[in-house]
């Protein structure tokens, strides 16, 4: 699990794998100081979740893909349990999607945004 670090004055802040744990403890702005050029967390690859992962990251998006492999997609395998918790933010690049196999698990919040990579205000505002 990532927890209680600063990011700033990067271009990316951070990137995980699709395993990889993140809580809401990390920082991503700090005051008086250079923001990152792009304020979120790159899920890296074409990722597959296959165990208990938990993402609660509500102070930058979570971006699934990455446009220079063009893997855009998640996928939950089975005996993977994927839990977003309250207000987090999922992104996609175009034709971006997640999914779940047999026997996974996606456990999303009411609260939970599912965009496009383009949605900065979050009103489903997309053209694709």
């Amino acid at each position: 699990m990532v927890t209680g670090n600063t990011f700033f004055d990067d271009t990316i802040p951070l990137g995980i794998n699709a395993t990889q744990s993140l809580d809401d403890s990390n920082v991503f702005t700090v005051a008086s100081t250079t923001a990152s050029k792009y304020n979120g967390v790159i899920v890296q690859g074409c990722g597959q979740v296959t165990s208990t992962t938990q993402w609660l990251v509500t102070k930058a998006p979570l971006v699934i893909g990455d446009p220079v492999t063009a893997c855009n997609y998640l996928t939950v395998q089975g005996g993977g349990h994927l839990t977003l918790g309250p207000d987090v933010v999922l992104k996609f690049f175009t034709d971006g999607s997640a999914g779940v196999s047999i026997g996974g698990l996606l456990t999303i919040d009411a609260t939970d945004w599912l965009t496009c990579i383009t949605d900065d205000r979050l009103n489903h505002s997309c053209s694709w």
